[in-house]
C-alpha cells in the first residue's frame, strides 16, 4: 500500500437511559465549559444528526458542539468535527485517528467533572458499549478490479466504451443475520474509487464500522489478497 490518509474517526459511547444528563449539559455553565475547553465555534441545544442509529426523543433533545480542536502537545492539534450529546449516547468525531478520540474523551470528562450536580454526575458511570466508524483514503498497488474473477472481467469488458476504457469498481458490504431482510440502512463497509482522482492511481475511499487502526489493518490484508502476496 503506497499511502493512507486518515480522514475521519468517529466513536459512539453508548449509555443507558438517564445516564447522560442532557438537562445539565444545556445549562450555560456547562455549555461554556465545553465550548471553551475545545474552542468550539458552535455549542447549542439541538437534536444531533443520526450517526450511530436513531436519536431518541427527549426534552431537551440533545446538545451539539461543532468545529473545535484539542492541542494534546505543543504545536499539534486534533481537529474535532463535533461532540454530540444524545439522550443515550455521546458521539465524538475527529479528523484524525481513533486514538485521538481517547484524548478528546478524557479531556471532556475532565471538563464535565468541574461541575457536579446535586443529584449526581453529568455522565453517570462508564459506557455499556462503544461503536466505531472511520473513513480512510488508501492508494493500492493494484486495481480493485483484480478482486473479480477473469470471466467476470472479460464479460464486463465486452461492454466497454472503447479500448482504453477503465472499469470503476466499488464494493459495498454488510453483515446480516441468517434470514434477516436487507434494508440498506446499516453502517457497513464501502470501498470505491476516490472522487477527483484518475483510476490509474488506484486511490480508494473506504468507510467501515472499525477504528482507524483496525480499518488500516483490514485494507492492508485486502490489498495483500489482491496482489497475491
Amino acid at each position: 500500500m503506497q499511502a493512507v490518509l486518515f480522514n475521519t474517526a468517529r466513536r459512539s459511547y453508548e449509555f443507558g437511559l438517564d445516564r447522560v444528563r442532557i438537562s445539565a449539559v444545556v445549562t450555560e455553565t456547562v455549555l461554556q465549559q465545553v465550548k471553551s475547553e475545545f474552542q468550539f465555534q458552535i455549542g447549542t441545544v439541538a437534536s444531533p444528526v443520526p450517526t450511530f442509529g436513531t436519536v431518541g426523543a427527549a426534552i431537551p433533545p440533545g446538545v451539539v458542539f461543532n468545529y473545535g480542536s484539542l492541542s494534546p502537545t505543543e504545536g499539534q492539534i486534533i481537529p474535532i468535527r463535533f461532540i454530540h450529546f444524545e439522550p443515550t449516547r455521546l458521539v465524538i468525531d475527529v479528523a484524525g485517528r481513533s486514538s485521538d478520540i481517547d484524548k478528546v474523551y478524557e479531556r471532556l470528562n475532565d471538563a464535565l467533572s468541574r461541575t457536579s450536580l446535586t443529584v449526581g454526575q453529568i455522565i453517570d458511570g462508564d459506557p455499556r458499549a462503544v461503536k466505531e466508524y472511520s473513513e480512510l483514503v488508501a492508494t493500492f498497488d493494484v486495481s480493485l478490479e483484480e478482486a473479480f474473477v477473469p470471466n467476470f472481467r472479460r464479460t464486463v469488458a465486452m461492454h466497454a466504451t472503447g479500448p482504453d476504457a477503465l472499469l470503476a469498481v466499488g464494493v459495498s458490504l454488510e453483515w446480516l443475520l441468517r434470514g434477516e431482510e436487507y434494508n440498506g440502512t446499516g453502517i457497513g463497509y464501502l470501498l470505491q474509487p476516490r472522487a477527483g482522482r484518475p483510476l490509474e492511481e488506484h486511490s480508494y475511499f473506504s468507510s467501515a464500522p472499525l477504528s482507524t487502526e483496525a480499518h488500516h489493518s483490514f485494507l492492508t490484508a485486502l490489498e495483500r489478497e489482491l496482489t497475491g502476496r
